[in-house]
């Protein structure tokens, strides 16, 4: 206990160690457990702050309940006495225990490193683990780097602290069933994967980083992520079921949930769906989620189940994603509108309550609205997240950026935002909002499926600079349920053939805001095609008017024209061409990388510039003339 030092032996009675020891007296008569690998694992040998450790209540402990039942003070795992319970093993924390008290465990075997210490909000905690995961040489006694762990169930690290800055410097290598590479449990933690660290779980429904507890954290992907076996997923954002059963209570961001006792009038509907949640879930599970590196699954790249909400995604540039990238996180205000609930999954589990770190008034819509924007998940493509800071209103682009996700982007509350350089997506997209600036998107469903597929937003916002590309080659399909926002300097690319018509389907099923009633297209065709053309002013003119005749057709059923195409782009690449016309022909002009590098307005220094040479030229022409008529006389 806290104010005692007993070791304790056989035959001793609870009364020995403290008039107030009994069963059940968990914090007058706690049983702890100290041996040196314990302490190894609550040390910080590889912090740069040594000073930092937990004090002696901090140590794991044995308790007893009813019909003496054993149980230790690590919340959320096999041993522990709470109602929710997300771990299917041990961890390496619980095996020690084990260990201690007599069977025979090498726990090298199913964990690499694990960090049970905290930091704190003004004083965190840094470790570096230089030291990875892989199979484990018994003559040895360390791991052969060259070959993968087959053990099911392990863990490469295992993040259960708070306040972290942890960097993984060691690869990860598994090829057990259901192993994950880096676990974390803990809030407000950063976890780095270096550029040249792997993580690589290829055991049958494995995972390379699961976050499956927590709030704030930060996840920094600047090397390899891979999960590409069956059931494999990269990045699993997942409170994921209860050990107890979901019946019983299931937790996840911002929401506790008890059904059993609802259903058998324990608790009104009202408490079962708002049963206190702890500060650490009244949170997003991660605040940002940063992918420069590659990320490969094979079910999904990155998940987001309907008990996690993310913050924040970044895929900035050379950024490679394979997989798809899916989000059930799905909050909703119920018909009586008495609060913001997170829809399940589970038909036969009651929604949970939004609770956050203050109280707020469902009542007023405005506060719903509010609650249920910032629920969203926001995707950046092409940001630069070295410039973004906390209280930054606008984030950095990236307008070099170059990115490629060869799969779908799933997710009623994902926003997508692609804000600098070209993105190429090879599936299609179901969202919330897609918005384009100054960046260039291009999707191809085709070489993705067999059959292709439709790309449903609620939202497109096409502001300045933006180009959704669809010329590709292929027949593609995009329908706006909502609305359609677009600037003058804004287009839309499609396939289209010689006779000026347009072979991709771009629908809008809502409303439309444009400047002066304006939506742009532009042509797309072959490589071959576009050849052709240049030699021929007069067919290219005839194409461009017949695309435009087409195009108005379109647009008129919604009040709206665009104006003159000003590019012709190829379906074989991203490249397109400028275009000059007259009233003979239209002619190609200089290539063009993106619509937003075309419409690029010059920045003032070099008007500035320009300004100050023909000034400059003026000067030197006068003098020059003064000096040569000079001369004359």
């Amino acid at each position: 206990s806290d104010f005692l030092d007993h070791s304790v032996y056989e035959g001793l009675n609870f009364s020995d160690i403290h008039d107030n020891c009994f069963v059940n007296s968990n914090e007058s008569c706690a049983l702890y457990v100290k041996t040196d690998d314990l302490k190894t694992l609550f040390s910080l040998k590889n912090s740069t702050d040594n000073s930092a450790r937990l004090n002696t209540k901090e140590y794991p402990y044995i308790h007893y309940a009813l019909y003496l039942k054993p149980f230790v003070n690590i919340p959320r795992t096999i041993l522990s006495s709470g109602s929710f319970i997300n771990y299917g093993f041990y961890t390496q924390l619980e095996l020690e225990l084990l260990k201690a008290i007599g069977y025979k465990i090498n726990t090298k075997e199913f964990f690499g490193n694990s960090l049970f210490s905290s930091g704190s909000s003004t004083k965190r905690q840094s470790v570096v683990f230089k030291s990875g995961f892989s199979a484990w040489s018994k003559e040895n006694n360390d791991y052969k780097t060259d070959q993968a762990s087959r053990v099911p169930l392990s863990i490469g690290t295992t993040i259960y602290g708070s306040y972290n800055d942890i960097v993984q410097e060691g690869t990860i290598a598994s090829v057990g069933y259901g192993s994950v590479g880096i676990r974390v449990d803990g809030s407000f933690n950063t976890i780095t994967v270096p550029k040249k660290t792997s993580i690589i779980e290829n055991g049958h429904n494995s995972s390379g980083i699961a976050v499956t507890y927590g709030r704030d954290n930060v996840i920094n992907i600047d090397g390899d992520v891979t999960a590409s076996t069956e059931g494999g997923i990269a990045i699993n954002l997942d409170f994921g079921s209860n050990a107890l059963s979901d019946y019983v209570e299931f937790q996840g961001s911002y929401h506790r949930v008890r059904t059993l006792d609802v259903k058998e009038k324990r608790m009104t509907r009202e408490k079962g769906a708002a049963v206190s949640a702890p500060s650490d879930i009244r949170g997003p599970l991660v605040s940002k989620l940063n992918i420069t590196g590659n990320v490969t699954g094979n079910k999904n790249a990155i998940y987001i189940d309907d008990t996690a909400h993310v913050k924040e995604i970044n895929i900035t540039n050379r950024a490679k994603i394979n997989g798809d990238i899916v989000s059930l996180w799905e909050p909703f205000v119920d018909d009586k509108k008495t609060g913001v609930f997170i829809n399940s999954q589970h038909v036969d589990l009651i929604s949970g309550k939004v609770q956050l770190d203050t109280n707020y008034d469902a009542k007023k819509s405005h506060v719903r609205a509010k609650i249920l924007n910032d629920l969203k998940t926001n995707l950046y493509l092409g940001s630069d997240i070295s410039h973004v800071s906390e209280k930054a209103k606008y984030k950095k682009e990236n307008s070099r950026a170059n990115i490629s996700i060869d799969g779908n982007i799933i997710g009623k509350t994902i926003n997508i935002s692609a804000i600098g350089g070209v993105t190429n997506i090879c599936g299609y997209i179901d969202t919330n909002k897609l918005l384009i600036n100054n960046a260039s998107l291009n999707i191809k469903t085709a070489n993705y499926m067999t059959n292709y597929m439709t790309n449903y937003v609620n939202t497109l916002d096409l502001s300045h600079g933006g180009q959704l590309n669809l010329a590709n080659g292929n027949p593609e399909v995009i329908v706006i349920r909502d609305i359609v926002k677009a600037t003058a300097n804004s287009v839309i690319s499609v396939d289209t053939k010689l006779d000026g018509t347009v072979i991709d389907a771009v629908l809008f099923t809502g409303k439309t805001n444009a400047a002066d009633n304006v939506i742009n297209f532009e042509p797309g065709l072959s490589y071959n095609e576009i050849k052709a053309l240049s030699s021929d002013p007069k067919a290219l003119l005839n194409l461009l008017n017949k695309f435009v005749k087409d195009r108005n057709f379109f647009l008129s059923q919604h009040g709206l024209s665009m104006r003159f195409p000003r590019h012709i782009w190829y379906t074989q690449g991203q490249m397109g061409r400028k275009v000059k016309c007259t009233i003979r022909g239209c002619y190609l002009g200089d290539f063009v990388k993106t619509y937003a590098y075309s419409s690029e307005k010059l920045p003032l220094w070099r008007y500035v510039l320009s300004f100050g040479g023909i000034v400059l030229m003026l000067i030197a022409a006068y003098i020059f003339h003064r000096k040569t008529s000079s001369r004359f006389y």
